[in-house]
């Protein structure tokens, strides 16, 4: 009977409740009020892009002038790299809000457990995840960009339809990295307190690199930005090989160690007394 029973379970739980949409839910872009949260999030980014470019442009004649001249220009360049910088930063606030569902923290506190003892595979579980992550990811920053470019659209300034493609890189490749970094991160992190420190310093660490491998004069510059192959000049910068190791780094991580603390269940601390 019980036997019976465990078995009809496992298959409602495989059958009827894909982990796939789970996912996606948890991600905010399975459902239609999740698609308009993740839409909406991206046209806030875009927003306050726009907000601070028409701030900057009040300020031509400060020092900002000579020190950051790039955002500082009437130009699609200075309201797309002022959007790209926006949209990392506010999804890295995201990350820290939504932490335990947008992260593998989910197996810390156990969650896994159960599912794993019902017959799903682990592995297939973690390659969802990443899936629906980067997915959700990529819907975010997608829907920031095309509306910023709509926006500076009215603004009447001269199209060039070459630096497009390279800012919409430039941007992706940052957020992938940090996504990386982060999910690998939290299979980690035990403690909930830890995780916002974590993220930032994560966000710091992606700061880093890019001025240490030369990228921030790189992407910064307008007439380099224009030539879409600039970017794999790696004698300029060799951010974008380190950002693939990193990312890969990070996936292999993901995997072995997901793969084995799924298996297992950790009573927390506080409740072993």
């Amino acid at each position: 009977m019980y036997g019976m029973l465990a078995r009809k379970l496992r298959g409602d739980m495989i059958y009827r409740n894909s982990y796939f949409r789970k996912e996606m839910r948890q991600a905010y872009t399975e459902n239609q009020i999740s698609k308009k949260r993740k839409v909406g999030a991206a046209l806030f980014a875009g927003l306050l892009s726009f907000a601070i470019h028409f701030v900057l442009q009040t300020l031509t004649e400060s020092v900002l002038s000579d020190t950051i001249p790039f955002v500082m220009q009437a130009s699609y360049f200075s309201t797309l790299y002022t959007y790209i910088s926006v949209a990392f930063l506010l999804y890295v606030i995201y990350f820290i809000i939504y932490y335990d569902d947008l992260s593998f923290a989910e197996i810390q506190k156990n969650r896994w457990y159960l599912l794993v003892k019902m017959g799903y595979q682990p592995m297939k579980m973690i390659y969802l995840k990443l899936i629906a992550s980067f997915f959700s990811l990529f819907l975010y920053y997608s829907s920031g960009f095309i509306f910023i470019l709509c926006l500076t659209y009215f603004l009447k300034y001269s199209f060039i339809y070459a630096y497009i493609p390279t800012l919409y890189i430039v941007g992706l490749v940052d957020l992938i990295v940090f996504e990386a970094m982060a999910m690998a991160g939290s299979l980690f992190i035990r403690k909930a307190a830890n995780t916002k420190y974590f993220l930032v310093f994560t966000a710091v660490f992606i700061g880093i690199i890019r001025v240490a491998t030369g990228y921030y004069d790189l992407v910064s510059n307008r007439i380099l930005m224009q030539n879409f192959f600039s970017l794999f000049q790696f004698h300029r910068s060799t951010y974008l090989p380190v950002a693939f190791v990193l990312v890969v780094l990070c996936l292999a991580i993901c995997f072995l160690r997901a793969r084995s603390i799924a298996r297992y269940y950790s009573m927390p601390f506080e409740t072993y007394g």
